[in-house]
């Protein structure tokens, strides 16, 4: 948005929460893709002695990345002729603000404009907020505009521009405070037009924007793809700066709100200037309704949904080896670990059972943070946190949930997910590129696979016979994997008369961790286990019958990134595992190994094995 007033010579002052970051080591600075940060990143810690795991790496990505995003914006800025300077500091903290502004006025002499871009996100459901988070959101925004007219009333600059949303002028489900935020905008550049007859004070609600050549932009992909079911074109960064600029050089000086952005706006104003006025509250049912009976699913055939503390529902269950057997066959270094396919299930079936309205289409940013373990096979218990919707609406919403161990009064968080609800009897929002994607994997070509499937289990995989659904390895090579498989048999996991059924077949889910395990160990040396999965999205309806797991190129180790794609007989895909994700380690492979027993259906008639060197079956 600023990039055209730098190209007129302007002078920026900037003004953030966070101080700016400094230069870059001369060997984080050679690490430019994602795959070779995490690398640096996770050897940096290791040499530091720090405790590693996948959410430590994350969090440092992350903060690599938007420093790196904050730098290149202000060298952007700087070429195309801006002169910058910047101020850290609170926007909503009134006090340091009028010093601040003080001293630019001191300094440069009058302020010709202001863009007021400050916002914080934190969506849920409004019977899921607190009173602290609906503080922050609103005070962000609304706060932080005051604080500027009030120091800018006795000279007004030539223009007021206050960066809203549409969520301010249509609403949006899960952001009741950030709507409020932005409405209350709209207001402030009303009332500022009157006060200040000279200024050009301007409330841009804005629609979603894309993301630019060094940043995401504001919305997942996830998000982007309900946008768009919704006719929400996202807002091209250039376009939308000429058209902020040409706003306010060339505009209407007695507009005060004004909506960017392409979408269907015109039906919205049509659809709320329909809508029945009235100042009367429906009148209550003398009754409440009797609520719908609770669905019984596998992993959680007897649940009480709760309120959680700081908003939320939780769900609490009891981890044990004599009521879940199958976590007994799932050891790392003989201690019963839950799978990151579990987790994906049990954070699908709370979502289901904290939304009965409701069906889960999908799951999405699945992530293990920390590996929740049976110490000494005793009995482990654990909260399922279900959260409101992230950018929802009517047609369904992205609700995030939680598992956490729990050890007496404190709870960890151990894998999260977003489950992807739409209303019952409703169809997901189709999704051309998964089906697409889906198609292209399994096109996937490999070499006949060097191991049969009963070796694999028997000699590279530490899975008993509850995840052992891979049949035969047909095909493996540097670009992947394909197997026949067959569905988690009933009883497998959970309850076996179950009438839900599963939401995502774990074992399934299971087997596609197990390729890329094999993949690592064959190809690498290296085992490698999961850390995330992109995207759950389901395809089609029928019996499992073929998995391909098709690498990403241009991956380096220690990642492991790959699509998986699960079909029938006939080759029609059911369900895309988009961006599995998995690191390999050489340590892992004294974990290899099941010395129970094989399933019997599990062929032998594949190529001929071979071994990693040391292995030691625990």
């Amino acid at each position: 948005v600023l990039r055209p007033f730098a190209a007129h010579g302007a002078h920026l002052v900037l003004i953030g929460r966070a101080a700016l970051p400094g230069a870059e080591p001369a060997a984080l600075a050679a690490a430019q893709d994602v795959p070779a940060l995490r690398k640096y990143l996770l050897d940096a810690a290791r040499s530091a002695g720090q405790t590693v795991t996948p959410a430590s790496i994350d969090a440092a990505l992350g903060a690599v990345q938007r420093d790196r995003e904050i730098r290149a914006n202000l060298a952007d800025l700087r070429a195309a002729g801006a002169t910058l300077d910047y101020i850290a500091l609170d926007i909503a903290d009134p006090v340091a603000l009028r010093a601040a502004l003080a001293g630019i006025i001191a300094q440069h002499g009058p302020i010709h404009g202001v863009i007021h871009g400050a916002g914080v996100i934190e969506d849920r459901r409004i019977t899921d907020k607190t009173p602290e988070s609906w503080d922050r959101v609103v005070r962000t925004k609304v706060v932080g505009a005051l604080g500027l007219a009030a120091a800018l009333d006795a000279v007004s600059p030539a223009f007021f521009a206050l960066f809203g949303s549409v969520a301010g002028r249509f609403g949006n489900s899960g952001q009741t405070d950030y709507a409020t935020a932005n409405e209350l905008l709209n207001r402030i550049a009303a009332g500022l037009s009157r006060r200040w007859p000279g200024s050009h004070t301007l409330a841009v609600n804005w629609g979603p924007w894309a993301g630019t050549r060094h940043g995401a932009g504001m919305v997942s992909d996830l998000v982007r793809r309900k946008f768009e079911a919704q006719e929400v074109t996202l807002v091209d960064p250039a376009g939308g700066a000429a058209a902020f600029f040409d706003e306010i050089t060339r505009g209407p000086g007695d507009l005060h709100e004004l909506v960017l952005g392409a979408g269907p706006w015109e039906r919205h104003e049509q659809d709320r200037a329909a809508a029945p006025e009235t100042d009367t509250i429906p009148a209550q049912p003398q009754t409440p309704a009797a609520p719908p009976p609770a669905a019984r699913f596998p992993l959680l055939p007897v649940a009480s949904p709760a309120p959680a503390d700081r908003g939320g529902t939780a769900i609490a269950r009891q981890l044990t080896l004599p009521d879940d057997p199958w976590l007994g066959q799932h050891r790392i270094g003989g201690v019963p670990v839950l799978p990151l396919a579990l987790a994906a299930e049990l954070a699908a079936e709370a979502a289901a059972l904290v939304w009965p309205d409701w069906q889960v289409s999908g799951l999405c940013d699945l992530r293990l943070l920390s590996g929740l373990r049976l110490e000494d096979d005793a009995p482990r218990d654990i909260d399922i946190v279900a959260y409101g919707a992230e950018h929802g609406d009517p047609t369904g919403f992205a609700a995030r949930v939680e598992l956490r161990g729990r050890s007496g009064r404190v709870a960890r968080a151990h894998y999260r997910a977003s489950a992807l609800m739409v209303p019952r009897g409703m169809a997901a929002i189709t999704d051309s590129a998964a089906g697409d994607l889906a198609q292209e994997v399994l096109s996937l070509q490999a070499a006949p696979a060097p191991l049969s499937a009963h070796s694999a289990y028997r000699d590279l995989l530490f899975h008993g016979p509850a995840y052992q659904v891979v049949k035969s390895l047909t095909g493996l090579d540097a670009g992947g994997v394909i197997a026949e498989v067959r569905p988690s048999p009933q009883g497998s996991f959970g309850t076996p008369d179950s009438s839900e059924g599963w939401l995502f077949d774990p074992g399934l889910l299971d087997a596609a961790a197990q390729l890329a395990w094999v993949w690592s160990a064959q190809m690498r040396g290296a085992p490698a286990l999961p850390n995330a999965i992109g995207r759950l999205v389901r395809l089609g309806t029928g019996a499992a019958r073929t998995m391909v797991l098709r690498l990403r190129p241009g991956i380096a180790a220690p990642q492991v990134l790959a699509d998986v794609v699960i079909a029938d007989a006939q080759g029609a895909p059911l369900l895309l595992i988009e961006a599995l994700e998995s690191t390999s380690d050489a340590g892992l492979a004294r974990f290899c190994g099941w010395q129970g027993a094989i399933l019997a259906d599990v062929s032998d008639a594949a190529g001929p094995d071979r071994r990693l060197s040391g292995q030691a079956a625990e």
